[in-house]
């Protein structure tokens, strides 16, 4: 069993009153996680299921966002968010739990346009290793990204805390961003500019308050949806997951210091651990559809239809993620953005100059 704990909320005053600390019952799994070495183990995650059995069931996560099992559905609507935006006169509390980087989020924080209304909890990140920097837990047609963060809520609407929530099926809300390399990201450095103050286990620090919001994409309207499981031990099937389609970029350097800052053992330690690698791989989908707010776009229709058999040099057409040796869906994040005109025009003559050529 998770053993009880007592946490603070995750923000407090400048020059005012601490906010009232909140009890933390047994199933806190979400503050009270495993530390790093005992979720990897000498048999990983393998033997999760060993002392945690919903980790080896179903509705677990994280997934693959593949076409065959995606569904386009019209009611999905773009998530509205209140209170993301935190005065900077108020301040997060940032700890190194010994499995990620958690920053605490006030109550004040919350999402609509779901089946009932989620309050925030926290933040985290999953990432990779400098020599693998692939460390998002959901993946897009096989490929993984640099990161991912999650930013944890629960159904404030029927449970009147996060333990209570927890292992309900319709307890937890996460929304998911896939981090890939870019520019430099100021948003995520108001963040990442505090890890030399949570470098070892159990150690926290204090990060002035921002506007949450700039962590997200610009297109909140886009994104997968599907009911899955917490990523972590005991991997409760309780998550509605919101995972975006667009990922947001930091720079190299962000990622590297994201990668190297943390360990996952305490400062004293004779023998430090580096916290990397702390994602869980993807999962099993049971046969279940995954709901997307946006339409694939004609390209992915056209992929039913036409296809190239050999002999075209498609290397010319950047946006197009397309099989010219045999059958396939054609599928591509960017058909729309390049043009849907252009791309089904290309395609019908790539066709029509493959059978002149038979």
């Amino acid at each position: 069993s998770v053993p009880a704990v007592t946490f603070f909320w995750a923000i407090r005053t400048l020059g005012g009153s601490p906010v009232p600390a909140v009890r933390a019952g047994p199933r806190d799994v979400l503050i009270n996680l495993p530390s790093l070495l005992t979720l990897l183990g000498p048999d990983g995650e393998r033997a999760w299921s060993k002392k945690y059995p919903f980790c080896g069931g179903v509705f677990q996560s994280p997934i693959d966002f593949h076409n065959e099992i995606l569904q386009y559905d019209s009611t999905l609507a773009p998530l509205e968010m209140g209170g993301y935006n935190v005065s900077s006169t108020e301040q997060f509390i940032l700890t190194n739990n010994g499995h990620s980087v958690r920053m605490n989020l006030p109550p004040t924080m919350h999402i609509r346009n779901l089946p009932s209304q989620y309050t925030a909890a926290q933040l985290h990140l999953h990432w990779g290793n400098t020599n693998n920097p692939e460390g998002s837990e959901h993946t897009v047609s096989g490929r993984h990204f640099a990161a991912e963060v999650h930013i944890v809520h629960y159904n404030s609407d029927k449970y009147p805390d996060i333990m209570t929530a927890v292992d309900k099926s319709d307890g937890l809300a996460v929304l998911a961003v896939l981090i890939e390399i870019g520019p430099f990201n100021p948003s995520y450095e108001k963040i990442f500019g505090h890890f030399q103050d949570v470098k070892f286990r159990d150690q926290e620090t204090l990060v002035p308050g921002f506007d949450v919001q700039e962590l997200l994409p610009d297109r909140l309207d886009e994104y997968f949806r599907y009911e899955g499981s917490l990523t972590t031990p005991p991997c409760y099937p309780s998550v509605l997951w919101t995972v975006f389609r667009e990922p947001i970029q930091i720079s190299q350097e962000q990622l590297l210091v994201l990668e190297t800052a943390l360990y996952c053992t305490q400062p004293n330690d004779p023998a430090p651990v580096e916290m990397v690698n702390n994602f869980r791989r993807v999962q099993e989908f049971d046969e279940r559809l995954v709901s997307v707010s946006f339409r694939q776009g004609l390209c992915h229709c056209i992929g039913y239809f036409v296809h190239v058999r050999f002999g075209l040099d498609h290397s010319t057409y950047p946006p197009m993620a397309v099989s010219f040796s045999s059958p396939t869906i054609a599928y591509t994040d960017n058909c729309m953005k390049a043009g849907d005109t252009e791309f089904v025009f290309y395609l019908i003559k790539a066709k029509i100059q493959t059978d002149t050529r038979e």
